[in-house]
């Protein structure tokens, strides 16, 4: 589970902001937090929803997952000497020249690792990772001024894999690569259990929806209940893999070696940019009075059919395995009823059991409902005077019990919205 990131100098974001999944100490909606067995471990909060303007950087902040979870999962892929696709804060010609810097909180099997990296397009410059079994940290690896290290266990082993590690890359990654166990432990989480989504186009997530249907009848049958319940009209389905020629397959695999890169830290990393799915969905029809049964493609669906069926298979895994979330653009073709049913999902001791979370990114004032959600898990993004992106939460603010958390917000009592002229925008 996530406990919390800070992010520097990356994108829109110029000064350090944080973002916490720890509960503050209000005792309203207690059911909204997930409590370890183990003392040592924090308390932490199932779902956080993060508002702001268009352009107040939003997505520049969940992006920052992204590219933090592709870095270290995939960064000894990259050749020597390569740039790292890292983009710093342009609006000051100062912080260019500076790192980008982030550092993660987070909980695997029962363990709290703090990972932290600094990097430019060159290098990286500085990293470390601690773990702690007990309220005491224990200091894993520490790397500075790129090449300089220290450790503290299996020392020969540690300064074996030193001398591997490239100037542009992770020490986590390349240590996982040589079977460091406790690098594959803390690396883990960011393979297994950080799913981080793009904002429209989730092709990766629609494939990992049909592999599920097709994997296992009891995911298929759960998968279509899920549609049937969300009132879309849809009484069955079927999902195929079509065949690929071989040219095709030549194709795809040139392709593949030729942006194995590019997709590591831009884009999709499905295993082939080429691979589809036949996806039927089957409706009641009508003819001559008689009911009968009419199959629709994936293209003949609403958008809001085609965006569940993007993310269910995600969102049932994470439940099931434990998983963290992260959406951009939540709302997308999906009615603001169903996004909150999603959301309860996440909020539900018996639904939820192994720890998942949820964090979004919408426009949906709807969600903000005090009924829903603690003042700790509504999070905005507000553009500053020098054009840097502002991180806060609505626990910031001194707000009564009884308020109304969406009349606030669309009244600027919070900030984080557009300040819109008073004539028409043309």
């Amino acid at each position: 589970m996530l406990v919390e990131l800070s992010v520097e100098n990356y994108l829109s974001i110029k000064d350090r902001i944080t973002f916490s999944m720890e509960p503050t100490t209000d005792k309203k909606l207690k059911g909204n937090i997930f409590s370890f067995q183990e003392k040592h471990l924090p308390d932490l909060l199932k779902v956080a929803a993060v508002y702001g303007a268009n352009a107040s950087g939003k997505s520049n902040f969940l992006s920052a997952f992204n590219f933090l979870s592709r870095f270290v999962m995939n960064s000894h892929l990259l050749p020597p000497g390569m740039k790292i696709p890292v983009t710093p804060f342009k609006l000051d010609p100062d912080m260019v020249k500076e790192p980008t810097s982030f550092e993660i909180i987070y909980i695997n099997k029962g363990i709290k690792y703090r990972y932290g990296v600094s990097l430019t397009r060159e290098r990286v410059v500085e990293e470390y990772l601690y773990s702690y079994r007990t309220r005491k940290p224990t200091l894993i690896f520490e790397r500075t001024n790129t090449d300089e290290y220290r450790f503290t266990n299996d020392i020969h082993f540690q300064e074996d894999i030193r001398k591997k590690t490239k100037m542009n890359t992770l020490y986590l990654s390349t240590s996982s690569q040589w079977n460091y166990e406790p690098s594959n432990e803390a690396l883990k989480w960011f393979g297994e259990h950080l799913i981080v989504g793009p904002p429209v186009l989730m092709f990766e997530w629609m494939e990992r929806t049909c592999e599920m249907i097709m994997r296992d009848s009891n995911l298929k049958e759960l998968i279509l209940k899920t549609l049937k319940n969300a009132d879309l009209g849809i009484m069955g389905l079927e999902v195929s893999k079509e065949e690929k020629s071989d040219y095709m397959n030549n194709l795809n695999s040139i392709i593949n070696e030729m942006q194995i890169i590019n997709m590591v830290f831009k884009g999709s990393s499905r295993k082939s940019i080429f691979s589809r799915y036949d996806i039927k969905f089957a409706h009641k029809g009508v003819k001559n009075g008689i009911d009968t049964t009419v199959h629709f493609g994936m293209e003949e669906e609403s958008g809001g059919t085609r965006r569940l069926f993007q993310v269910i298979g995600r969102i049932i895994e994470s439940l099931q395995k434990g998983g963290t979330i992260i959406m951009d653009e939540f709302e997308t073709s999906i009615h603001p009823l169903l996004l909150k049913k999603i959301v309860t999902m996440f909020l539900d001791d018996e639904i939820n059991r192994n720890g998942a979370q949820l964090i979004f990114a919408t426009h949906s004032t709807s969600l903000l409902d005090r009924d829903l959600f603690r003042r700790d898990q509504i999070w905005f993004t507000e553009k500053k005077g020098d054009g840097s992106t502002d991180l806060y939460s609505l626990a910031d603010f001194d707000v009564r019990k009884d308020a109304n958390f969406e009349k606030g917000y669309l009244q600027g009592r919070y900030g984080a919205i557009p300040y819109l002229p008073a004539e028409n925008l043309l």
